[in-house]
């Protein structure tokens, strides 16, 4: 087995269990098996020399794709829903010099923007539906040699911003704290107490304190690691014990791991730079907050929710705490994919709001606190542009025909002008039954296709409730059918 230094397993059937990262094998739930990904990207990836693989759905298609980093670009897999990967064509993600990836939505725009770090110039690609546009602007193009940047909502503001921890490859780079201050501009808000010129080689975001805002544990190869307290967006460094006990880190993880509402911490070493341990801290500060543990669960967005957005509220909103999932791009590790939210002095919480990748907003009002909460994307929420609302110039889906059916249906869909098009059928787990139509370019005016109520493989479907998925432009629509047999 090759050495690989990042990896990830995630679920990309929309079917299995598997979660968080390990090393670079991919796990299909399906055929029970690991797989090389380089036998999905073969000669793509033979200059691999990046510390980073990422999951991220980049098109919101619902599928989760994969990117690798290879130091002179990066190569984007689109993942197809049943375990394997196409490339994707030529993007600006080639060209860029990548070690590491961040993905994020710092646009708050509702997909995957990316934030590439290297031993050069970091740049900043805006994803435009799918494509990409180098938006970089000073501070943005730091070149302090950034070992994976992470993204969190440090001040509370509803935005991503943006931690770099860098190495001492260009003696006298410290670690960078940037402030999104919207439209993709970031100020450096770096304060005395982050600069660190150590070989540092990782962060991570976690509201360890339960305090309603984001601290900061910083990985140093060669020297102790640094932890910080966030009090209202001011960062004040505290040295518990157990920072001695780790000597050189290397990766690192925050995890409720006893299920007490409180972050523990999971850290590793090299074994040729450090001393090869790996030790559990147990998160004891026994502090008096609330807290909040929320895990999405996509239906027509991927299983695993991964680049969703999570705003959790208190006290009429003056308690704002913005969580993304996934594509944190921590150096050899990552965190859950469980978001942990640290309540402050409030005792309830007036609402939950998920942004997921579909486009369906849902709100939770005033669940109770302190609980393991799992979130199920809710379908029903959608409202599909009806027969008598069609807009001039979009793609309109229009009511199956008939519906209920058995043993088949008819769905019509208009399309202003030619354009690829994609028609997918789930069942209400979530689960891709049939794609009609996968991307094909069509052209425009009214277009007719048939469900016969069969999956992918032929086999007929049972009855129930199914939903059929429209996408043409930056129109997505759904429609309910009921199979009757």
């Amino acid at each position: 087995i090759p050495l690989s230094l990042s990896c990830i397993v995630c679920e990309t059937e929309c079917g299995g269990h598997a979660e968080g990262r390990t090393f670079s094998w991919a796990f299909s739930k399906k055929r029970i098996s690991f797989f090389d990904p380089r036998s999905l990207i073969n000669a793509r990836l033979s200059s691999f020399i990046g510390n980073d693989i990422d999951w991220v759905d980049f098109d919101n298609d619902g599928r989760l794709d994969l990117f690798a980093p290879k130091g002179s670009g990066g190569a984007l897999f689109r993942g197809r829903g049943d375990g394997t990967f196409t490339a994707v064509p030529s993007t600006l993600l080639d060209t860029v010099r990548v070690i590491f990836a961040t993905w994020a939505d710092f646009d708050d725009a509702g997909d995957r923007d990316v934030y590439c770090t290297s031993y050069e110039k970091n740049r900043l690609l805006r994803n435009d539906g799918g494509s990409f546009v180098d938006v970089t602007t000073a501070p943005l193009d730091n070149q302090g040699d950034t070992y994976g940047a992470v993204a969190g909502d440090y001040d509370n503001d509803g935005d991503l911003d943006l931690f770099l921890p860098n190495s001492n490859y260009i003696p006298g780079e410290s670690n960078v704290l940037l402030q999104n201050q919207g439209g993709m501009v970031f100020a450096d808000m770096t304060t005395a107490v982050l600069t660190d010129t150590n070989d540092t080689r990782g962060a991570l975001w976690g509201d360890f304190d339960n305090n309603g805002w984001l601290g900061l544990f910083v990985l140093d190869m060669g020297s102790p690691a640094h932890l910080f307290q966030n009090h209202g967006g001011q960062f004040y460094e505290i040295r518990p014990s157990f920072l001695d006990l780790l000597g050189s880190t290397s990766g690192s993880a925050w995890g409720d791991g006893d299920g007490d509402g409180d972050l523990d911490l999971y850290n590793t070493s090299l074994l040729t730079l450090g001393n090869g341990t790996k030790r559990y801290i147990r998160n004891d500060l026994c502090n008096p907050y609330g807290w909040m543990n929320v895990r999405l669960r996509g239906v027509v967005s991927n299983r695993c929710g991964i680049g969703a957005a999570i705003d959790l509220y208190a006290n009429g909103g003056l308690l704002r705490v913005r969580k993304d999932i996934g594509g944190e791009g921590a150096w050899y590790g990552s965190p859950p994919l469980v978001s942990h939210f640290g309540l402050g002095s409030h005792t309830s919480i007036d609402s939950i709001v998920v942004r997921w990748p579909s486009g369906i907003r849902q709100t939770l009002v005033a669940p109770a606190p302190n609980q393991d909460l799992t979130i199920v994307e809710d379908i029903s929420s959608i409202v599909s542009v009806g027969e008598g609302e069609a807009v001039p110039g979009r793609p309109v889906l229009r009511a199956p025909v008939p519906n209920p059916f058995n043993p088949r249906t008819t769905i019509s869909f208009d399309l202003p002008r030619p354009g690829k098009t994609r028609l997918l059928v789930y069942d209400a787990t979530g689960r891709l039954v049939r794609t009609l139509v996968g991307g094909k370019k069509l052209g425009g005016g009214r277009h007719q296709v048939e469900w016969d109520g069969r999956d992918n493989a032929g086999k007929a479907s049972g009855s129930g409730v199914y939903f059929i998925r429209f996408e043409a432009e930056e129109t997505k629509a759904i429609r309910k059918v009921v199979l009757i047999r």
